[in-house]
């Protein structure tokens, strides 16, 4: 397993001011979602004049507030500003694929807090244990002579990636990735960090198992945090 470093973070999203749900426009937009439709406002169309072809997807962020969302996207903006010198170097073989397209996580009613993954002293910032185990090694690389797998990780900030590891990685190594993926910064500033994965979703609380074991073999694996 060698070093590497994390590519550029995606752009993370500006939120767009809250809406009535009351108005004829606003419930025209919630009837054709609903639907499955494109509302016109969404609708692109080409130099010709023709629709764009266009899809999207919902996500159920409860029970984080509009308000929690927007200060957690303006956190991590800073965080990943002040990051940005203690990137570690890339290596081509192992450097996730980062994108920031929509997606659909399909989630409980509220997010299940992982084993150490708050604060030990009840205030803000990672667990000292959870930051022990970051330390503790690198951003995982795949062995391309082992069993591997992708692993779909979705952060909290909304941004996905894609990360290749082998079999006989560990949950721990997936925490590690979570960490290099978010910036080491924005991930010790944040608390309450959970790893879920599986429908309905499970959470991932024992850093030693292996992904063959935990059945995280294709698996897509959602990260939360406050």
């Amino acid at each position: 397993m060698t070093k590497s470093r994390r590519g550029p973070m995606p752009k993370l999203p500006e939120l767009k001011p809250l809406r009535s749900y009351d108005t004829p426009e606003n419930k025209k937009f919630i009837e054709l979602v609903k639907a499955g439709r494109v509302p016109e406002e969404l609708q692109k169309k080409d130099a010709e004049g023709k629709p764009i072809p266009l899809t999207f997807g919902i996500e159920d962020a409860r029970p984080m507030s509009y308000e929690e969302l927007d200060r957690r996207i303006k956190q991590m903006k800073k965080m990943e500003a002040d990051d940005e010198q203690a990137r570690r170097a890339p290596s081509p073989s192992c450097a996730p694929t980062l994108f920031a397209g929509a997606g659909q996580t399909l989630s409980s009613g509220a997010t299940p807090r992982a084993a150490g993954g708050a604060s030990a002293s009840g205030g803000p910032g990672a667990d000292p244990a959870l930051l022990q185990l970051i330390d503790a090694g690198p951003a995982p690389c795949a062995d391309e002579s082992k069993p591997s797998t992708a692993i779909q990780l979705r952060l909290s900030s909304g941004a996905r990636a894609k990360v290749t590891l082998n079999l006989d990685h560990t949950v721990a190594d997936v925490w590690r990735a979570v960490a290099d993926l978010m910036g080491h910064a924005a991930f010790r500033a944040a608390s309450n960090h959970a790893l879920s994965a599986g429908f309905p979703p499970k959470q991932l609380t024992d850093p030693a198992a292996t992904l063959q074991a935990a059945d995280l073999k294709n698996a897509s694996v959602t990260h939360r945090c406050q």
